[in-house]
């Protein structure tokens, strides 16, 4: 599918468009597939925006899906453009920042998430994965940890755009990034999400991505320049 991409978006942006009109104000794609890691299996993560929204555009929307090839791995973010101007900030930092667009361009209805929205979705990011990892310990069977390890590549995304105000556009990138920054910690962590943990790993792999997110709410509890270099290997 990856190969396929390209022209499946735009086949289906030629196909919304017939559907929609002008109402479709934004059609973009994210994920493993926007940022080129896509296995042959992933899902096809899109945004679209339309003037507004009612369950009969809804409807339509899965319509058109439906009648593409494969679109059954289609899934993702649909919303009116009155929604999402009012969309919580820190949410909209991955949104933004990850999307690759095929029409439209979403800063002409929100401006970039600033450093307050930045920090709150560190925030928020880190409070989600200890407890998903505490919840997993508890009630789930094994395959918790390697959703929390995916969480954890998107929180490590938002914690690096925090701290440097660069936003890796892959997970190779981000790789990359961390080893030349020494954050032998995250750069484990990472590691176990892209290439998967090994077996005989498990208990050391939830050990340490446990301690590294409880570490990171109470270094995050407020907002202050910190001169002593950044959180990655806490």
């Amino acid at each position: 599918m990856q190969m396929e991409i390209q022209s499946w978006m735009a086949d289906l942006s030629a196909r919304l468009q017939d559907a929609f009109g002008g109402r479709l104000l934004f059609l973009g794609l994210q994920g493993s597939q926007g940022r080129g890691e896509a296995g042959p299996d992933s899902d096809i993560d899109l945004v679209a925006v339309l003037d507004s929204l009612s369950p009969e555009d809804l409807d339509r929307y899965k319509a058109v899906l439906g009648n593409m090839p494969e679109g059954e791995l289609a899934c993702g973010f649909v919303c009116g453009k009155a929604q999402l101007t009012a969309w919580p900030a820190y949410d909209l930092l991955t949104l933004m920042l990850d999307t690759k667009p095929f029409l439209g361009d979403l800063r002409a209805f929100i401006p970039l998430p600033g450093r307050q929205a930045a920090l709150e979705a560190v925030r928020i990011g880190a409070a989600n994965l200890y407890h998903g990892l505490c919840h997993g310990r508890l009630f789930s069977d094994a395959g918790f940890l390697e959703s929390c390890h995916k969480a954890a590549f998107f929180l490590l995304r938002a914690i690096w755009y925090l701290e440097t105000g660069a936003w890796p556009p892959t997970g190779r990138s981000l790789e990359m990034a961390l080893a030349a920054a020494g954050e032998d910690t995250s750069g484990r962590i990472l590691g176990r999400y892209r290439r998967g943990i090994p077996a005989g790993d498990e208990d050391e792999a939830f050990r340490e991505l446990l301690e590294w997110a409880g570490g990171l709410l109470p270094y995050y509890k407020e907002d202050r320049e910190k001169e002593d270099g950044h959180a990655l290997s806490l």
